[in-house]
């Protein structure tokens, strides 16, 4: 049994990422093969130390703050990295059904 091919997508929302995506059905890709779609994300992790210091230091309101602050925007970025590739997903998927 011959095993199809296995294709990295990466995506970042750009123009230039959607012509990419476009231009794979004339990429002359075999007729089975199997994708995978990433985006990345910068995130920010607290070391170690800083947060067990925000953790059993709730009178730190300041660095609390900080931490939460961050934290929503880690996991902002990380949302909209999953929804880049859903929709990567989707427009692939589309172009392989009804642009051949």
């Amino acid at each position: 049994m011959k095993e199809g091919a296995k294709i990295l997508i990466a995506v970042d929302g750009s123009e230039c990422s959607d012509a990419a995506l476009d231009d794979l059905i004339r990429a002359g890709l075999p007729e089975h093969a199997e994708a995978l779609i990433l985006s990345v994300a910068e995130v920010w992790l607290p070391l170690e130390p800083e947060f067990e210091e925000i953790r059993q230091n709730a009178a730190s309101l300041h660095k609390a703050k900080e931490f939460q602050r961050r934290y929503e925007k880690s996991s902002k970025a990380i949302a909209e990295a999953e929804d880049l590739v859903k929709l990567a997903e989707k427009r692939l998927l589309y172009n392989f059904r009804y642009c051949k």
